[in-house]
């Protein structure tokens, strides 16, 4: 009897094997960012608002982004820095108004767009090198990164968050 189960059970793999089994493929990664005046170092005293969705597809070779905001002020810059929660770091990649992106459009608006490895500026000072996009991706994971939209009330920064 037991002769008999493994033939039933081999019979079943050799079928799945010629029907095709399908390939496990990796998930895209999504992360989020909630900003708001209180989370930018230092404070803004401001009403804005902003989100980020970042998705990395599977293979990790470019960075897809959602970046929505409303503001007090004239938008001037968005990015993505290098730093824990309460710390403020150095600029690793712009979403708008720098590093060859577009100018950021007025507030309220949406600005989506890519990242590769071409856009990574650094932060050399912190130890990420222009193009060091492996270095970025693993900030990013490990929940050392952070975006920030910049305005004409809050040079330094109106609306922060943590990216998780």
């Amino acid at each position: 009897m037991k002769h008999c189960w493994i033939i039933v059970l081999v019979a079943a793999l050799t079928v799945a094997g010629m029907i095709g089994v399908p390939s496990l493929a990796l998930a895209a990664e999504t992360f989020k960012a909630t900003l708001t005046g209180p989370r930018e170092v230092p404070v803004c005293s401001t009403t804005g608002t902003g989100s980020l969705q970042l998705t990395i597809p599977d293979g990790g070779t470019q960075i897809d982004f959602t970046l929505t905001y409303d503001l007090d002020g004239s938008v001037m810059v968005a990015h993505i820095h290098l730093g824990k929660r309460t710390e403020a770091g150095g600029v690793s990649v712009f979403f708008c108004g720098g590093g060859g992106k577009p100018d950021c459009p007025p507030s309220p608006n949406t600005v989506t767009g890519t990242i590769v490895a071409g856009d990574v500026l650094g932060p050399i000072p912190q130890g990420i090198a222009p193009g060091e996009f492996e270095e970025l991706l693993s900030a990013i994971r490990n929940h050392l990164t952070y975006a920030n939209v910049h305005s004409d009330i809050c040079p330094s920064g109106e609306v922060r968050g943590q990216i998780r």
